[in-house]
């Protein structure tokens, strides 16, 4: 099996997780950031080529072995259950960016939204 590391500020893996998952605006509004060394674990579906969001790996303190995963922190109380259809990619929703979005030199490497996806495998949209 493969896997793939990725380290990041909280904001971009909110905003990776966005993308990938293909969350709205709202959704994405609510999903909080990550503390600090916090770990996200994306698992991959068997025979999809896809991944779902397992949600945020704990080890018990001062232990080397074992742990579970906790809901990633969501809602106005931090408290509320991820909704399951945010935890997976949606065919339904394809993010299509504006026509003048890219233009920008900061932004050209955007343009092509599949080179991120293919350099670690990942298929962020449907074409």
């Amino acid at each position: 099996a493969e896997n793939c590391v990725l380290m990041t500020h909280g904001l971009l893996m909110r905003i990776f997780s966005m993308c990938y998952f293909h969350w709205t605006v709202s959704e994405f509004e609510q999903v909080w950031n990550p503390s600090n060394c916090e770990i996200w674990v994306l698992e991959k579906v068997p025979r999809t080529g896809r991944y779902r969001l397992a949600g945020r790996w704990r080890q018990p303190h001062g232990q080397h072995h074992g742990g579970h995963f906790l809901d990633v922190r969501y809602g106005k109380s931090r408290h509320a259950y991820v909704p399951s259809h945010m935890k997976q990619p949606s065919d339904a929703r394809i993010i299509v960016p504006g026509p003048n979005c890219l233009n920008a030199e900061a932004l050209r490497g955007l343009s092509d939204p599949m080179d991120i996806g293919t350099a670690l495998g990942i298929p962020f949209f449907s074409v």
